[in-house]
């Protein structure tokens, strides 16, 4: 395993770009609170514009590429009219909702007015919607209405967490299936709060576990499809504290050999390597270039 795409993530952590990997390709979400600018990056700073943010992490001349940028909280979206100039600056998708409404999508009525004219103007800049934190139900119907390319980039699978439980970010092994007949590309999120069977799940082997097996199963019942890394690298003590819970990712994956034993553990449950380089890097990186 010498190349490494991380479909969707808040920052990177340093080892991975500093550990002599080929390539390591990113798709980043723009931060705007400075306390969160400042355990990323090192330092505060204050933007008024996805743009300011995008030439800000310019000029931190992190050794990665293809680096792309996503709109996770669609309230920094200053107008539908900025998208032309955001996709030239290197934004390549646009999430809809993430736990609150917004002028472009409400979770109890659907799609606004303004909503609509958002999406006609993704379709004509191709600009791919991001169906991320949107449950299934939603995801149908929002699938109805958008002819351009659609991505979940950080989920997880609730056929394959315990029963009970709802949670933000995951989908049916039903709209899996209807996304992968629409070509889209899916992002497996490494979060405990979202992959772990057992809502709450402390321990870093079994989230680590949980990871693996979602994409041991989703290859062994499905085969090729867009499967890719979406990890979702955040503050996880600032929204531990924010949220009353422990959330992290599992501390292997802080450096690439967290990578290299999924990729090998992966290797002897699914015996096809290139299947799980494409996994690694193609899928996604393919998906954005086109």
């Amino acid at each position: 395993m010498n190349r490494l795409f991380i479909a969707h993530t808040h920052y990177i952590p340093p080892s991975l770009y500093e550990d002599c990997l080929d390539d390591v390709g990113v798709v980043v979400v723009p931060e705007f609170y400075p306390d969160l600018i400042d355990a990323y990056y090192g330092r505060i700073d204050y933007f008024n514009s996805i743009y300011d943010f995008i030439s800000f992490f310019n000029t931190l001349d992190i050794p990665v590429g293809p680096l792309y940028f996503a709109i996770e909280n669609i309230r920094t979206l200053q107008s539908v009219d900025e998208l032309a100039g955001l996709k030239q600056a290197g934004v390549r998708s646009l999430q809809l909702f993430h736990h609150q409404n917004n002028a472009y999508f409400n979770s109890r009525e659907g799609l606004t007015p303004l909503g609509y004219e958002l999406l006609g103007a993704m379709e004509i800049e191709g600009i791919a919607l991001d169906l991320s934190h949107l449950n299934d139900c939603w995801i149908h119907r929002l699938s109805n209405v958008f002819s351009g390319k659609i991505v979940v980039s950080h989920c997880a699978i609730s056929d394959f967490l315990e029963a009970g439980n709802s949670r933000s970010g995951c989908i049916s092994l039903k709209t899996l299936e209807m996304l992968i007949k629409m070509n889209a590309l899916i992002g497996i999120s490494f979060v405990n709060d979202t992959v772990a069977h057992s809502l709450g799940e402390q321990d870093d082997k079994c989230v680590y576990d949980c990871i693996l097996n979602h994409f041991a199963s989703l290859l062994q019942h499905f085969g090729r499809f867009n499967l890719c890394l979406g990890p979702d690298y955040f503050a996880s003590n600032y929204f531990s504290k924010v949220y009353n819970r422990r959330l992290f990712i599992p501390e292997c994956f802080n450096t690439i050999s967290g990578y290299k034993k999924l990729y090998e553990d992966l290797l002897d449950l699914y015996p096809d390597e290139q299947m799980i380089r494409d996994v690694f890097w193609s899928h996604a990186a393919n998906w954005y270039s086109d």
